[in-house]
């Protein structure tokens, strides 16, 4: 299984030598099977919120307490858009992170869905200053790990 704290440099570069990777694959190969399964007809649709260019507190004139409050009434307004997002659409799983410039979700949807995703995803008011970008559908490797 693929995950977040798997050392891949180490297991590359054993696979390379070409010891590794039939082993590997023998080992995991239900868990393979088994994602692969439960994953089938499912992509994954990515949704990035964000306010555009950070901005620091001399940009803006205001005080260190002014630019925190500011900032942290956006991360609000983002974490309320996303949700929106997500009841939105036919989703089967969703996954939302931080990211330096806004909020990065993902949603689990089935491959024949996507359309619809796509057009209950432009349904959704935003506001004007908040900058979205609709992309996929991809491969749902976010999904890969089941939390």
């Amino acid at each position: 299984m693929i995950s977040a704290d798997y050392d891949y440099s180490v297991s590359l570069s054993h696979f390379a030598r070409g010891r590794g990777l039939s082993a590997h694959l023998r080992e995991h190969a239900g868990q393979y099977r088994d994602t692969l399964a439960r994953l089938k007809n499912m992509v994954q649709m990515e949704i990035h919120l964000g306010f555009g260019v950070a901005e620091s507190p001399e940009s803006l004139n205001v005080s260190g307490t002014q630019y925190l409050r500011r900032r942290q009434g956006q991360r609000r307004e983002l974490e309320e858009l996303a949700e929106r997002f997500r009841e939105a659409g036919a989703i089967r799983s969703w996954r939302k992170r931080d990211s330096a410039r806004g909020v990065r979700c993902f949603a689990l949807v089935q491959r024949e869905g996507i359309a619809d995703f796509q057009r209950q995803a432009a349904g959704v008011t935003v506001g004007s200053e908040i900058g979205v970008r609709v992309t996929g559908p991809w491969p749902p490797t976010e999904f890969l790990k089941e939390k």
